[in-house]
């Protein structure tokens, strides 16, 4: 069952993989916090929850203040991209 539509998990996702590259953070140090604080205009907060909690996990690295950092499930965000694909009959190979 979808929670959120195709296209606005799709278009939420590129903003926020895009913050990241942006960032240049680690691939372990990724900050939940300051990356909504960016997008809350552009993102209802219970959708960037829904896709901040599919497509990443809890690293084993912390802010200063203790607070968790997180890392992407790049396995789940590549076969999102395989999906968008797929749906607009794009051929991979």
């Amino acid at each position: 069952m979808r929670l959120i539509s195709f296209d606005i998990e799709a278009r939420s996702l590129d903003l926020i993989l895009d913050y990241f590259e942006r960032q240049s953070w680690e691939l372990d140090e990724v900050d939940k916090e300051n990356i909504y604080e960016f997008l809350k205009e552009l993102i209802y907060e219970p959708v960037f929850d829904v896709i901040f909690k599919r497509y990443t996990e809890v690293s084993t690295k912390t802010k200063d203040d203790g607070s968790p950092l997180y890392r992407y499930i790049y396995i789940y965000i590549y076969i999102y991209i395989i999906n968008i694909l797929y749906s607009i009959n794009v051929k991979i190979l």
